[in-house]
Formats: structure tokens, sequence, C-alpha cells
């Protein structure tokens, strides 16, 4: 094997060590794609003691990999052992399987699940070291909570932190549970949540605390919190900001507005007329009943506004039963309420059941609406024979079927769910289990999600779910997303696009929204907009928003191209409900939809024309905003972060790769060639082999099987550079403790050279030439340690500055860095290096002499060679060119800087 693919292969070890892009690919069996903004989170974190930080992507840009990094590098450096994360329960077994196992031979610390069903890696002590996983809502039970807070954790991770906050002007139990732990200053702390802002700004405030516990609420200091604290990147700030190409495709954002038949109209009227009867008598009340009431009112709207089946069960069952009145509150009317607050519920659960348990109880609060209720049970079975929403829903997967596309449709209700499905089912003959399943709380553990994600990579084609699996679970192989209702949660929003909309997804997405051509609809738009531009201005982010409007009736269909709106809209900054002056929740909206639906009026063109309206303000003011931050953000990922990763962008990186790639194939007397987004290699000594070049992590194999059983050599003589080329490791220090270590590429003069340059040019270069093992010994290091050092340094102090600025103003705390100063830079090496001799034909003898001299030989000549004696061995070495190298033995040059021996 080539002496330069023996370096090449020490190199690449050499970054399976050190470098974040490199070693988590190595790790993860080739399955982790890495990606620049990944490593800003390593770079940026690092260099920081404790680390409390809150990682904001967009759902599907790797937030998991990226705690990966953080907890990799505390058990290598900073000896962490007892490690928590805490997580909602329907995402345990995809981390512990698909995250915590690639590393669990690494680390060599044991995964435990404590409490989580009935395993052998469930534990109830928490006494040994390991990794611990359970979920919030085991771990804020105060038998299991006290247990937690007598650990010294040397780090949490908190999943999903969105779900830990307020509930009205309350805090939840979880949040109290999840304090006591993260009060605690000098843990290491690490929060991830696509949606940290769920609408409302004092729980978005509150979940700061938990990151930094010494802040303080004040305003000019909130601007500062975030962005030292928090950071989040999107899926335009990926493509424009950090890798200058399109790696998420484009992605459709389309309202479709369906018209509706006479009985609709009737069957929604009806239920405005409803919901605004029950709303007033609520109020009028302002008792314990009033409470009961307006739920039952927002549960009822909202099921029946869902689809004309799970409005009929729930009919059903305030029809048929009764039971006594509503007196305290229960653990089930708590789960409701929350429900009505952000529509959420605890893990594993769909709120049907809840639901309709709920009405039943409580019916006899509605008894005089008994007549009512039942003309609605009515009108629900004859819509229930001619769905406009069900219809727009088939034309739409009809289409996308069509084109070869798999489709997700979520909704909020498994009775809906299962009316979809066998509408689908029938009206497009499709085969269950084969072409379309459904998934929902009573079947999620019996079918199993890895199962579902298989099937969607063969030979599914439509998949109908609730939100059982819109948190974590990753269902990139569809590329079209449907919400069958308007969700109203900003989480719901965010966390069902990114089960398509995330890295590895290939093809354009396709998201609809699904609207009815109704007063109710209009304003449920309208209410639901608002809110997300009071989120998108408070977190500095980009939304994806609406790209089209389509309406569609019988007769013909009109799409309204939003995507290029240019008119002038101030930015909004949310909904505020004048008649409660408090957060602004998912009943609320619900609620003031129903009361201006119920006003005058508006006819239903005008109606049409408002959505068309308030979707293209919303655009327009979210793209204007987030360009603005775009355009920060660019300061700090261009100059530092790129140098320290040592690539431009991801597609630099494969570039560079492939050239290596390329190169040992040559070496091997083969050829490489690329088509179709193939790399193939062919040749008589090697396998033929057909690489994905979109993917890193297959080239890095392919490269890895071509040096495997390698020597590894660490120096060598070139003829194909006239320079020296030195691999060093830079480790940078917080006090006595190592926080990061950086490999670096240097040339004799000191100039940094990046990896993408080492890899892709260097490298190849040598390949292609004669090279030799060799010994090295430098004269003068400080000739290069000086500016090897003063250009970490200057980065070292950019990406801490804002962090260290901020801390000084909010108050004094015992972190690191206190200055830039506190930093200590420590120079291993040269630990590798290509000694470049291309046309240097000659050398100075005495500079030979005096250079061993300075390194403590003792030198004299004997029989014209050099007799060296060192410390117990005698050598006897000639003096040739740097050039005549390659070919000697037993010989000796010096060549830039460097006492080279063969």
């Amino acid at each position: 094997m080539s002496k330069a693919i023996d370096f090449s292969a020490f190199v690449l070890d050499l970054l399976k060590e050190y470098h974040p892009l490199f070693r988590y690919t190595y790790l993860t069996n080739y399955t982790f794609e890495p990606y620049i903004h990944q490593a800003e989170i390593f770079y940026r974190l690092l260099i920081r003691h404790p680390i409390r930080f809150l990682i904001a992507d967009d759902v599907g840009l790797g937030k998991t990999i990226e705690a990966m990094m953080i907890m990799d590098q505390l058990i290598k450096k900073r000896n962490a052992k007892k490690i928590l994360v805490i997580l909602p329960r329907n995402i345990i077994f995809q981390w512990v399987e698909e995250n915590l196992n690639k590393f669990k031979a690494e680390w060599k610390l044991p995964i435990w699940t404590y409490k989580y069903r009935n395993k052998d890696t469930t534990i109830l002590d928490l006494d040994k070291d390991g990794i611990y996983v359970v979920s919030v809502d085991t771990f804020k039970k105060k038998e299991h909570l006290d247990k937690f807070l007598n650990v010294n954790w040397d780090l949490v991770i908190i999943d999903e932190i969105h779900k830990i906050g307020m509930q009205g002007n309350k805090r939840t139990q979880r949040f109290e549970a999840v304090m006591k732990l993260a009060s605690k200053p000098n843990l290491h702390l690490i929060g991830m949540s696509a949606t940290p802002h769920k609408g409302d700004s004092k729980d978005y405030l509150e979940r700061l605390t938990l990151i930094d516990p010494y802040f303080r609420e004040k305003e000019d200091l909130v601007r500062d919190t975030v962005k030292s604290t928090i950071l989040r990147r999107t899926k335009k700030s990926v493509n424009e900001i950090y890798e200058n190409s399109p790696i998420f495709p484009k992605a459709y954002f389309s309202m479709f507005i369906q018209d509706i038949s006479d009985d609709e109209k009737k069957y929604y009227k009806l239920l405005v007329d409803l919901g605004l009867s029950i709303v007033k008598e609520a109020a009028a009340k302002q008792n314990k009943e009033a409470r009961g009431i307006q739920l039952l009112g927002f549960l009822i709207g909202r099921r029946a506004l869902s689809s004309p089946k799970a409005g009929l069960i729930t009919l059903d069952h305030i029809i048929e039963k009764r039971s006594p009145v509503l007196n305290e509150k229960d653990e089930e009317e708590d789960e409701l309420e929350d429900y009505a607050d952000e529509e959420t519920v605890s893990e594993n659960k769909d709120v049907d059941d809840l639901i309709n348990n709920f009405v039943s109880k409580n019916s006899d609060l509605l008894s005089k609406y008994k007549e009512k209720l039942k003309e609605l049970a009515e009108l629900a079975k004859l819509v229930i024979n001619n769905d406009s929403r069900v219809k727009a829903v088939i034309s739409l997967v009809k289409e996308h079927l069509e084109k070869g596309d798999k489709v997700i449709i979520f909704t909020d209700y498994k009775d809906t769910a299962e009316y979809i499905f066998e509408k689908l089912k029938n009206e497009l003959s499709l085969k269950e289990d084969k072409d379309i399943r459904v998934l929902h709380s009573e079947n999620i553990n019996t079918v199993g999600i890895e199962n579902i994600k298989e099937w969607l990579r063969k030979e599914g084609k439509v998949l109908i779910s609730t939100d059982v699996a819109s948190e974590g679970l990753n269902l990139q192989d569809a590329n079209v997303l449907i919400h069958y209702e308007l969700p109203l949660s900003i989480v719901k929003f965010e966390q069902r696009n990114g089960r398509v909309y995330r890295l590895k997804q290939r093809k354009p997405v396709y998201i609809y929204y699904i609207a009815l051509k109704t007063p109710l609809e209009e304003n449920l738009v309208e209410k639901y907009f608002s809110k997300l531009l009071s989120i998108a201005y408070s977190t500095q982010s980009d939304v994806n928003t609406t790209d089209s409007v389509i309406i569609s009736n019988t007769e013909k269909k009109i799409v309204y191209d939003l995507s290029s709106e240019n008119e002038d809209v101030m930015l909004n900054v949310g909904y505020y409900d004048q008649d409660k002056n408090e957060k602004v929740t998912s009943q609320d909206i619900f609620f003031s939809a129903l009361k201006q639906a119920g006003g005058e009026g508006t006819p239903l063109d005008e109606v049409v024309r408002s959505i068309i309206d308030r979707v293209s303000k919303f655009k327009k003011a979210i793209n204007t905003y987030g360009l603005k931050v775009s355009k920060n953000m660019e300061l700090d990922i261009k100059n530092y972060i790129r140098s320290l990763a040592g690539f431009e962008n991801r597609q630099d990186m494969s570039n560079s790769l492939t050239n290596l790639l390329s190169s040992i194939v040559e070496a091997y007397g083969g050829k490489v060639s690329e088509s179709n987004g193939k790399i193939i290699i062919q040749g008589e000594k090697l396998p033929p082999q057909e690489v994905d070049a979109g993917l890193i992590g297959n080239i890095l194999r392919s490269i890895r099987n071509l040096t495997y059983g390698s020597k590894k050599v660490q120096f060598i003589i070139s003829d194909a550079i006239d320079y020296s080329l030195y691999v060093l490791i830079a480790d940078v220090k917080l006090g006595n403790e190592t926080v990061l270590s950086i490999p670096l590429f240097i040339k004799n003069d000191g100039k940094i050279i990046s990896v993408s340059q080492v890899l892709g040019e260097i490298l190849p270069k040598v390949i292609k030439g004669t090279s030799t093992e060799c010994n090295i010994e430098i004269v003068n290091k400080e000739s290069y340690e000086s500016k090897v050092r003063a250009d970490l340094f200057e980065k070292l102090r950019s990406l801490s500055y804002p962090y260290i600025n901020y801390r000084k103003k909010r108050g004094k705390d015992n972190w690191l860095p206190q200055t830039v100063d506190d930093y200590k830079i420590e120079l291993e090496g040269p630990i590798g290096g290509i000694i470049g001799v291309k046309g240097i034909n000659s050398v100075d003898r005495n500079q030979v002499i005096s250079s061993l001299e300075k390194l403590g030989y003792k030198v004299s000549i004997v029989d014209n060679q050099l007799r060296i004696e060192g410390k117990g061995s005698v050598d006897y070495l000639k003096i040739v060119p740097p050039a005549e190298l390659l070919n000697s033995k037993g010989a000796c040059s010096y060549v830039n800087g460097s006492l080279v021996r063969v």
C-alpha cells in the first residue's frame, strides 16, 4: 500500500477522534450525515463551563445528534458518568435504540430506562454510573422525584422542553419538578425543542429560567439572553446561510379551501349557534358549573368541526348517557384543560376517550340544549354521506399518488383517523396494510413505529395518524402532509410538518391545510396566523408560511400564488384577547372565531378574499423579519465556525472526500466516474461499487474500506509538494480542564490549512506522487506556534464574547469563561506530517550538523558519515539533498525547519 495512502488513513483516524463532522459519522456506522450548522453547536458550547443551552432548531435539523455530540464530549473530556435524559414517553424507545445504543461501545457506560416497560434495561435505583432515561411524567411524581434530586448529575438533557412550562398563570407540576433540578446552576443542562415559544411570552420567559437560573426578566436583557442561551436555525437558514445550497428541497405550503353543500351549511350554522349559546351561558354563570360548561362547548365544537363522525360519537355520548354534575376537578378534567390550552395530552394518549367520558359524566350541564344537540346529530349523519372535507382530501391524495408521492394525513382524533381511513380505502381502492394504514394510541404499541417507518420505506402509500406520531419520529419517506383540521397549537403545527420536511428528505414537500368555506373556519385562520406572528416576533425566527391558496368547488379549482407577494405590511405582534387580558390558548382562538362567525356574517366570496389577504400579509411579515435575522447570523458562521470546521459547507466536504476517494481508487489501478448521483468505482483489483454521492457517510465508508488494515504512517516525505505540512492537536483549556481538542494542519510558515484543502487537494496530489516514511524533528517550533495560538485565540474570543458580555449585564456567576483570558491553548505535536521535497536539490551540511547539536545530539564525522550520539544510542547517517531522501536509506537532511531522517 502507498505510504501516502497510509498517511491518509492516519489523518482520517485523527479526524474520527476529534472532528465533529467525522467522529459522529463513524460512531453511528455512517448513518449520521454531517452538516455545518451542527458543527456550530459543537464549537460554540464546548468552550463554556457549565454548558447551559436550549437547542431550538427547526424540526428535522438534527437536534438529537447535536445533544449527543455534547454528551459525548462531556463523557470523553470532563469525565461525565451520571447522565439523565428526560423526555416524553413516546420517544423513549427511539432515543435508546436509534441514538444512545450507537454510542454505547464508545462510552462504556450502561444505558438504563427508569420504570419503562418490563425490559432488561429498566431500573428503579439510581446509584450506578450510567445514562438514565426517564419520561417527564414519571420524573415529576413525588415518589420518584426525590430520588432524582438526591443524585449529583453531571449532565441533564430535556427533550421536547416546550412541554414544561405554564398553564395559564400557574407553573405546571412538570415545570416545578424540573425546576428543582435545573436550579442547580453548575449542572450541565441542555434543552431541546423546535417550538420553545408556544405563543405565550410569559410561558417562554419562564422556560428560559430552566436554562439560565440567573435570568432576570428585564426588557433590555431578553434579546441578549436569547442570543446567548438559545440557538434556532431554520431550514431556510441552513439552505441560504450555512450550506449555500438546497439541502432541503422546496416545500410548498398551501391552504386548501373547500366549498360545502347545503346540508353542511346548516350543520356548521347550527354548530355556531349552539357554541355561542353555551359560551354565553358559561359567561353568565361565573361559578363551578361555568368551567364545565365552557369546556364542554369547546370539546363539542372541535370534535364536530374535525369530522361529522367524531362529532356524532361525542353527541351520542351526551344524548344517551347521564351522570351527576361536576363538582371538583379530577385528573381527567385537568388533562382536558391542558388539551383546551395547547391541544396536547399526556404521553401516548389520544384525547377521544377522555372527551367522550367527560361529556358523558357532565351531560346534565347541557340538558337545556337537548333538542339542538339531537338536531346537530341528525345533520352529522347527513354530512357523513357527503362530506366536503374528506372529498378534498381524497382529491389531493389521488393527485399525489398518481405522481408517485407518499402521503401522511394528521388529524386530532382517532375517531376521525378511522373515518378517513375507511373513506380513502374504499374511494381509492387502496389495500389495507399494503397501501394504507392508520396509526393512533390504540394500536401504536402493537403496530410499532419502527414497523410503520419500514413499511413507508417500502410499499406504503398513505398513513393516517393522530399526534402520537408527530413528536420525535422521522417519516421522511413520505413527502406530502395534510393537516385534516387546522391545528391551533403552534407546537402541533411545527411537529407535524417536521415529520416529512427534515434532513435526508430528497423530494419536494407538499403541506396542505384544509379549511372549509365557512365564516367559522375563516376566523380560525385569522386568529391562528396572528398567533404565529407573535411567536416569530419573540423568537427572531422564520416560520414556514403559505405559498398558495387553493379554492375548490364542484365546477373548478382556482390557485392563488402567494410566492412573490410584495405588499408592505407592518409586523403584527399577535392576537390580543381584550376580554381576558391573558395568554391566547387554543380555546381562546376557537371561541373568538366562534363569536365572530356568529355575528352579522360575511358573504362566502368575501370570506375567501379575507383568507387570501390574511395569508399573504402573514407571509410578507414573516419573510421580511426572518431575512434580517439571517443576515446577522451570517457574520458569526462564515468567519468562525467554518474556519474551525475546515469546510465552507457540506458540498465542500463532499467534494474534498470524493477527490480523496478518486485518488485512492486510481492508485489501485481503478477508475471513478459519476452518473445519476452515483459514484461508480471500477477496477481489476477492486470490487465494483456504486456510492450515493449525496451521502457523505457512504463516501467515508468507501474510503474506510479501501484503507482498512493500513499501517497508518504518521510522517512521510513527498515529491508532490515543496513545503511541509504538520499535524497538531490544539487543546483548549478552561482552568485545568481540557474542554475542546481541535486537529490542525499547518504549513511550516505557521499558516493554518483547512481540512478541505488537505483532503481534497494536498492528499490526492501526494498520493499521485512518490512518497516514503520518515522520522522528523522540528528545530524551531516557535516559528509557527505563536501564529497558531493567536489565530485560535481570536476565534475563541469572537465566539465567546457575546456570552461573556451578556452575563456581565445580567449579574455575576461563577461560570467560565469570565473573560477571554480564562482560555489557555496548548499545542501537541507535530504528531504527523508531510515533508515536501519537490525541487529541493541542495542542502547546507552545516545547517544539518548545527540543527542536530541544537537538538542535543553529539555529532562527529566518521568515514564521510555523521556519527550521531544520543541518549543510549548511536546512529551513522549520510547527509543528502532533500529530494534524494526518497531513494535513500540511512540518510538525513534539513527541510523547511525540520531535520528529516530515513
